[in-house]
């Protein structure tokens, strides 16, 4: 369960409460700064003063058979497979040099 912060004016120079400091490294200090009303530069500046780390988002693994998907089926349609975003498959799909499906060349849905 999220935590859910009205949006404010900017906190300039007003203390950080504990619902905000548990935010850190949950997102990038952009979100973060947008969801409490302050700026980036003023959430980087917190989360290294409380030696927290940036966030980094999680890097999908594909095994062999995910790739094979890769141009067989829409970019949507390997992302809803996968439950993974749509930028991530047109990101592996174009890193990897595989053109995008072609319907007339898509294996048909079968349906049930």
């Amino acid at each position: 369960m999220t935590a859910t912060l009205k949006r404010r004016p900017p906190n300039q120079g007003a203390r950080w409460t504990e619902s905000e400091e548990a935010l850190l490294a949950t997102d990038s200090d952009r979100m973060i700064g947008e969801r409490i009303g302050r700026s980036q530069g003023a959430v980087e500046k917190k989360r290294t003063a409380l030696d927290i780390a940036a966030y980094e988002p999680r890097a999908y693994t594909w095994s062999a058979a995910e790739l094979k998907l890769l141009g067989k089926f829409s970019d949507a349609e390997v992302a809803r497979r996968l439950g993974v975003s749509r930028r991530c498959v047109i990101h592996e799909r174009q890193r990897r040099k595989i053109g995008p499906c072609h319907p007339e060349n898509s294996p048909k849905r079968r349906n049930k």
